[in-house]
């Protein structure tokens, strides 16, 4: 492992450009304190060689060429999901730290052989499950586990992200694209959108104890899915992305209910906000607290950053990551049990 001293830069490489790089993963580490840019990496040339001349660093097409040149401390690892395990291999292996966007692999079988090469490394591994690290997320988590809303008997999320991201380029319109891509299947909507809210509910609630029911439609862009979390919570999800604008969660308990809408700093449509409704002796009162917000990504990145100095307790663990990935494998059988419409690959 890379120690990293007190009052050194952590030095990271940036592997993958692309949209989530300049929208999250860029901006965060240059306003995290004790972190710095090292080099960057894409396969696409261009891409690579105006955002590394765009920041002042050096530029590669191949993670191991860059590992083999630059020194580092830690890789963040922002391409899609197919090539996540050989480049997190090669850095775990290297003794380099990484944090690995979602999901953490397309399969439940590369996800586990990727952690079993991490195991014992003595690296941070950590996925970039940024709700973990939203500032009203945390205040619902801290409002579950206080007991105020009771026993909790349901929760409902929403995921609906039909606008354009807006955010400042790097790439100076290179990888430039016209908003969120419609999604052709049950699987794919599920690792790629709706995974996010699995890990969340997973978070708040327990493991995936039962999935009940699961409808897949794509010609008309509808994902449902209804589960029983290990605490006793029935969970509903809802993906309609391209029908709507905005992440929402209900979770409702004997004593209240709480309704939060989310936040991403580059979905600027609508500023977070969360309710608490209250039950008291046959009445209610609803209370909006004052919620002092971070972006989540920025939340994230000093999270990674805390856990390589400090070795704080990591809240998005490879492993953890794992079963999100069972609970769609899951879920996907259940659909192909039940005939549902978009419950393979193909739609």
């Amino acid at each position: 492992m890379t120690a990293v001293p007190q009052g050194d830069q952590i030095r990271v490489v940036l592997a993958g450009c692309g949209y989530i790089a300049q929208a999250a993963h860029i901006p965060s580490l240059l306003m995290t304190d004790g972190m710095c840019l090292a080099a960057v990496v894409d396969r696409r040339e261009r891409l690579a060689w105006v955002i590394g001349g765009r920041l002042g660093v050096p530029a590669f097409t191949s993670l191991p060429q860059c590992l083999d040149s630059v020194q580092a401390d830690a890789v963040i690892v922002s391409t899609g999901r197919f090539s996540h395990p050989a480049l997190v291999t090669e850095a775990a292996n290297r003794g380099l730290h990484v944090l690995v966007e979602k999901p953490l692999a397309d399969t439940v079988r590369d996800a586990r052989a990727m952690t079993d090469s991490i195991t014992g490394s003595g690296v941070v591994a950590m996925v970039g499950y940024m709700r973990r690290y939203d500032d009203d997320c945390e205040y619902v988590r801290e409002t579950l586990r206080t007991g105020r809303l009771g026993r909790v008997h349901a929760a409902v999320s929403h995921f609906e992200l039909g606008l354009p991201p807006r955010f400042a380029r790097f790439d100076g319109g290179i990888t430039q694209g016209s908003g969120p891509p419609p999604i052709g299947s049950l699987r794919e909507s599920l690792l790629e959108e709706s995974i996010h809210h699995i890990n969340l509910m997973r978070f708040w609630f327990g493991e995936v104890s039962q999935v009940l029911f699961v409808r897949g439609d794509p010609d008309r862009g509808v994902y449902e899915m209804v589960f029983l979390s290990e605490d006793g919570v029935l969970v509903t999800h809802l993906n309609v992305a391209l029908m709507g604008h905005g992440e929402q969660v209900w979770v409702y308990g004997d004593r209240g209910n709480v309704h939060t809408r989310l936040w991403s700093p580059h979905f600027p449509y609508r500023h977070a906000d969360t309710v608490v409704f209250h039950l008291d002796s046959g009445t209610g009162r609803e209370e909006r607290p004052l919620i002092p917000r971070m972006s989540p990504y920025l939340n994230l990145m000093t999270h990674f950053r805390d856990a390589i100095r400090d070795g704080v307790t990591v809240k998005t663990p490879v492993e953890d990551a794992v079963r999100d990935l069972e609970a769609i494998e899951e879920v996907v059988l259940v659909a192909g049990d039940m005939g549902a419409a978009g419950g393979s690959e193909g739609g």
